[in-house]
């Protein structure tokens, strides 16, 4: 930010289409390892948490999301 470009264009394009096959594969992956281990600390971008953290709250899987700026 403070070198004056916007993030959009560090980050790239966000294509709805893409990153959801991107988070399903997340979410799959993470289902796993709680399956395997009944707990994960798995490190995500801030836009995949929202979408992952409200798809395992409908599963009734509690989620506790921590940021690190």
């Amino acid at each position: 930010m403070r070198s004056g470009v916007k993030p959009e264009l560090l980050a790239g394009v966000y294509d709805l289409k893409t990153q959801r096959i991107r988070e399903e594969f997340m979410y799959s992956n993470i289902a796993q390892s709680m399956r395997d281990h009944d707990c994960v600390l798995a490190v995500v971008g801030y836009i995949h948490l929202g979408v992952l953290a409200r798809k395992f709250e409908d599963e009734h899987i509690p989620v506790e999301p921590f940021m690190f700026a």
